[in-house]
């Protein structure tokens, strides 16, 4: 699904082979939506998937319309760039603090510099 980059809707009983360990058990579920989460790329690049959302329906003769589908994919879509956002956050904080010690190093640096010795 991530290499297609498309959602899939499942209706009926699932093929049990293709899943590891699920939660709930594949018979228990009655219809499934999976799809990618893909934040686009802000600099033109390849879009980066950044997970997947997985929802089942275990009610019996309720399955999941082409409608809840389209709402999933938009929240996934929002979803993948709140986590692209906070990764995006992260290694800017972790930069920043980066240059903050390189500053305070240069600081400490020029302080005890002992300008007759150069």
């Amino acid at each position: 699904m991530i290499e297609h980059r498309e959602a899939v809707l499942l209706n009926g009983p699932l093929d049990i082979a293709r899943f590891r360990n699920p939660i709930p058990k594949p018979e228990a579920i009655t219809s499934s939506i999976c799809l990618p989460l893909i934040a686009p790329s802000q600099s033109g690049a390849t879009d980066n998937p950044v997970g997947v959302l997985s929802v089942h329906r275990l009610a019996p003769n309720k399955k999941f319309t082409l409608d809840e589908l389209e709402l999933l994919s938009g929240l996934g879509t929002q979803s993948a760039v709140a986590l692209q956002n906070a990764r995006l956050y992260l290694q800017l904080r972790r930069r920043y603090d980066q240059l903050q010690n390189i500053i305070e190093i240069s600081r400490n640096l020029t302080v005890t510099l002992d300008l007759d010795a150069v």
